[in-house]
């Protein structure tokens, strides 16, 4: 990633297609900052202005935040050439179904294998035009590791097939690998009681009581007892937070209270993405449900959603809750920023991530 955005900026000239001015760069790295508020906590460390902190030891984590999350809605948004976005969104998706850890079918490997292919000829059209100066060879991190004079593509390919074995052993036989120590998880929440008042008067709460009823198929009146909660744990290891936890801004930096759902439905399995208001137990219905506002109008651009936030308010049952996703929005336009899994590869040290762990403090410095 580095490497290409060095090619973007410095390493290109101004009337190369690939190249970006120097205002466009600046806005977009202005931009960054500001994204920091929707983007949760468990995701990743504060990411920095690349325009002005490239050259500061920017970390491997924030390279893969722009990678994956930014450059592509940011690039949209502020007019980035087309034909550059577009090759760069092949490269992502590449990147993406290398480093995501699932059952591949030979049909799935023919389409990456299609996928690599378009890129790479892509990358050449736009980067190389035929000119035999801009060929540029990196090996990176492991040329500091090859020790042959004689053969180092020989060494560096025994180097990666090691590494890569190590890598498949560890899956196969994970009881080889050093035990992680895992601090026991706090479930303790805080419930946000619900006053007597709230059933009548014509509340937040009045309205989120008749959307419940709808949803369960009862009339208002009839004998339902709720519980209202702030954050819900759809894992042993991740909570989703509401407006309602979050509502005391002084103590949250980093929002996390938007998901991704899958439901069920006629057509099969419908994802859904939104911002959580409240949660709701059932307590005789055993049940818990999340009331939120539904991400609208969704189309896919560059193989990344992008939607309006409804006004409407729906009501979805909470163990349909895939993950906690962040946002980035410009003007009315949200785009959804879903955690890769190759930030699950690094330590929580080397991601400056925090892991929300469900107690009562929403504080994420």
């Amino acid at each position: 990633m580095s490497f290409i955005w060095d090619l973007w900026m410095t390493h290109s000239d101004t009337d190369d297609l690939i190249h970006i001015d120097t205002q466009k760069a600046r806005e977009f790295g202005e931009l960054i900052p500001k994204a920091m508020s929707t983007l949760p906590s468990s995701f990743c460390g504060v990411v920095r202005d690349p325009f002005l902190k490239r050259q500061s030891q920017y970390k491997i984590y924030e390279w893969m935040a722009l990678l994956h999350w930014y450059i592509i809605p940011i690039g949209i948004e502020l007019g980035f050439d087309t034909r550059v976005l577009a090759n760069f969104a092949e490269f992502v998706q590449i990147i993406e179904f290398a480093m995501t850890v699932k059952e591949r079918s030979d049909e799935d490997l023919h389409e990456l294998h299609l996928l690599i292919n378009n890129f790479l000829q892509g990358y050449e059209l736009l980067y190389v035009q035929n000119d035999p100066e801009k060929v540029l060879r990196s090996i990176g991190e492991l040329g500091r590791k090859i020790r042959s004079k004689k053969e180092p593509f020989v060494n560096l390919a025994n180097i990666l097939w090691s590494k890569e074995a190590i890598k498949i052993l560890l899956l196969r036989y994970p009881f080889l690998e050093r035990p992680i120590k895992v601090k026991p998880r706090n479930l303790t929440m805080k419930e946000f009681k619900i006053p007597k008042r709230e059933y009548t008067s014509n509340s937040e709460f009045s309205n989120h009581l008749r959307l419940i009823c709808q949803w369960l198929g009862k009339n208002v009146n009839e004998d339902i007892e709720l519980r209202r909660w702030g954050k819900y744990s759809y894992s042993q290891k991740y909570t989703l937070r509401s407006r309602l936890s979050e509502q005391d801004k002084d103590k949250v930096s980093r929002s996390a209270r938007y998901f991704e759902a899958a439901i069920e439905c006629d057509k099969g399995i419908q994802i859904e993405f939104g911002e959580a208001i409240a949660f709701y137990e059932l307590v005789k219905e055993k049940k818990v449900v999340v009331v939120y506002h539904p991400l609208d109008n969704r189309q896919k651009i560059l193989s990344q959603w992008r939607g309006t936030w409804s006004s409407d308010i729906k009501v979805l049952p909470a163990s349909a809750i895939q993950t906690v996703v962040g946002i980035w929005s410009h003007k009315n336009r949200v785009y959804v920023l879903r955690k890769h899994p190759g930030l699950d590869m690094l330590s929580a040290a080397e991601s400056n991530r925090i892991e929300d762990n469900g107690e009562d403090s929403d504080n994420d410095e």
